[in-house]
């Protein structure tokens, strides 16, 4: 009985150095427009940890969507990608 308690109490504090929990990222910036009459939409994002994308799109002729953006994130270095 004494090795299972000592065992779990182990696990426990192995675990807690593990498996580190990520911190909230803040969303500086969020805006979407949903499809118009003709199709048009578009999105526009930012969050704190480097995440951006932008994005507007119109309906196609043949009934898809034609989309144009870009997006990019902060790498491990610091550089952008």
């Amino acid at each position: 009985m004494k090795t299972a308690v000592i065992l779990a109490v182990v696990a426990v504090a192995l675990a807690d150095k593990l498996a580190p929990v990520p911190l909230p990222v803040a969303i500086l910036r969020s805006q979407q427009v949903n499809p118009d009459e003709f199709g048009a939409h578009s999105s526009d994002f930012e969050a704190e940890n480097g995440i951006q994308f932008q994005f507007s799109g119109s309906q196609g002729a043949t009934g898809g969507s034609n989309m144009i953006g870009s997006w990019s994130y902060l790498q491990e270095d610091g550089s952008v990608a």
